[in-house]
């Protein structure tokens, strides 16, 4: 039935993105089960891909904002800083200290607000908060 639905769709040239067709075609798949009485199994298998994709993102965000620091601040707005394997190795440091921050905002003290306002915010508050700690760790250091 949700086949026939979606050929509808698609035969009138609506251009949907696949996670539209995905939440199209739950929904389908949960009426025809209220349809037929049937129950509904809900595996893990859903929150399991939504945390890979938040971490892939938040991991992503944390590469991104470290690239723009170093490209500011080592490179002198350019990417030169990239010949020197010290610079790499602080750019890890940075990144991964980054990714801790968002991931602990992300699942400690965001956990129990939406799956996008908890990336965002994670995002933000994780990113300032990491690297407020990352500064206040190199500045004790010297």
């Amino acid at each position: 039935m949700f086949n026939f639905i979606l050929n509808q769709l698609f035969s009138r040239n609506i251009k949907l993105f696949s996670y539209e067709i995905r939440k199209i075609k739950a929904i389908l798949i949960i009426s025809c089960c209220f349809n037929n009485m049937e129950k509904i199994k809900i595996t893990e298998t859903d929150l399991v891909d939504s945390e890979k994709r938040q971490i892939i993102i938040l991991l992503i965000a944390s590469t991104l904002i470290s690239l723009f620091l170093f490209y500011i601040d080592e490179g002198y707005y350019d990417f030169n800083w990239m010949n020197n394997i010290g610079n790499w190795i602080a750019f890890m440091f940075y990144t991964f200290g980054i990714f801790g921050g968002q991931i602990l905002f992300s699942k400690i003290i965001l956990k129990k607000i939406s799956l996008k306002l908890n990336l965002i915010l994670s995002i933000i508050l994780g990113s300032i908060f990491s690297l407020w700690f990352l500064i206040l760790g190199f500045l004790s250091v010297i």
